[in-house]
C-alpha cells in the first residue's frame, strides 16, 4: 500500500512547465505582396499553474522558403489569466514586396509564464487554414493583364495558301465555309467539331445523308 499510494501522485499530477487547452485560427481573406494583414487566434486555457501571464504564440511559416518574405507580430495576453478562460490573441503578418504568389501556412503552439516566472509551453500544435498569397501580377485585373500582353506581343502575319490541304486553311485563320477545294472536290464541314474536309461530290452526298456533315 505504501508503494501504491506513493505513485499517485507522479501519475495524476500535470507535467510540469506545461498548459493545456485548445485554439482556433480565424481565417485570413489573403495576404498581399507589400501590405499587412491582421489575424487573429482564439485560445481556451484549460488547465496548468493558476495563473499565467505573458502567453503569446510561436508561430512557424510553412513552406520554410516563404519565411523570408512573411514578417509576424503579435500580442500577449494580459497578466493573471487563470484557467476555464478563452482568450483572443491579435497578431499581424506583413509580406514584403516581391513575395511569390501561392498558398501558406502558419503552425503554432503557445507559451507563456507563471508568476514566478518559470516558463510553460502548450504539447499541442495547431495550424491556420492555407492562406492566398497575392502579389501585383495575380492581383492586376483580367483586363489590364490583356492589355499587357497586347503591347508586348507583335502581331502575327498568316499566310494564306489556298493550294494547301483543307484543315491547314482552316488552322492559318480561313473561316470553313471560305475553305478552298481542289478541283473535282466538293466542301463539306463536320459536325462534331467544324472541321473541314474536300471529298467527292457522291462521297459529299453520303455524308449530308448521315448527318456527319453539312
Amino acid at each position: 500500500m505504501v508503494l501504491l499510494f506513493s505513485l499517485i501522485p507522479s501519475v495524476f499530477s500535470l507535467p510540469e512547465n506545461v498548459i493545456y487547452g485548445s485554439s482556433l485560427f480565424e481565417k485570413l481573406p489573403l495576404i498581399e505582396a507589400g501590405n499587412t494583414t491582421e489575424f487573429r487566434i482564439k485560445l481556451f486555457y484549460k488547465s496548468g499553474p493558476y495563473t499565467i501571464e505573458d502567453l503569446k504564440p510561436i508561430i512557424d511559416i510553412y513552406p520554410l522558403s516563404l519565411a523570408q518574405y512573411l514578417t509576424i507580430k503579435t500580442e500577449s495576453t494580459g497578466k493573471y489569466l487563470q484557467p476555464i478562460t478563452t482568450v483572443i490573441i491579435k497578431g499581424n503578418i506583413t509580406a514584403s514586396p516581391d513575395i511569390p504568389a501561392g498558398k501558406v501556412s502558419l503552425v503554432y503552439y503557445f507559451s507563456a509564464k507563471d508568476v514566478l516566472g518559470n516558463s510553460y509551453r502548450s504539447p499541442w500544435r495547431d495550424s491556420s487554414p492555407p492562406i492566398d498569397i497575392k502579389n501585383e501580377h495575380t492581383l492586376a485585373p483580367p483586363q489590364e493583364l490583356l492589355e499587357k500582353a497586347r503591347q508586348t506581343i507583335e502581331p502575327a502575319q498568316i499566310v494564306i495558301n489556298y493550294d494547301d490541304p483543307p484543315l491547314k486553311q482552316f488552322r492559318a485563320g480561313i473561316p470553313s465555309e471560305e475553305i478552298k477545294c481542289k478541283e473535282g472536290l466538293d466542301l463539306v464541314i463536320k459536325v462534331s467539331s467544324g472541321s473541314p474536309a474536300c471529298v467527292k461530290p457522291q462521297s459529299k452526298q453520303k455524308l449530308l445523308e448521315r448527318g456527319w456533315a453539312v
